[in-house]
């Protein structure tokens, strides 16, 4: 699972961030971003013996997905927010 969690799950939220400016089409496409992951790729992976699970199940997997990119997106919008500002108030 190691791959997926640095390099596939991390790409999948920059492209929907990128592609899905607004909430409510980002929060849309990542609840199915996240139930694909949690619920067809993890088992698959778990079936041909790519991954494990350690007191973890799929559920765990699509709320911790939910959270972590609906959280990265806050904090990215915020950011960007403070420095829009910051841009206008610093204009001659």
């Amino acid at each position: 699972m190691l791959p997926a969690n640095l390099f596939a799950i991390p790409t999948l939220l920059t492209i929907l961030y990128h592609r899905l400016p607004g909430w409510k089409e980002f929060a849309i496409a990542l609840a199915a971003a996240s139930a694909v992951i949690s619920y067809l790729s993890l088992p698959l992976m778990e079936r041909v013996e790519i991954y494990t699970t350690k007191d973890w199940n799929a559920h765990l997997s699509f709320f911790s997905l939910l959270i972590m990119g609906s959280l990265a997106k806050w904090i990215v919008d915020t950011l960007q927010k403070l420095q829009d500002r910051s841009r206008i108030n610093s204009r001659p």
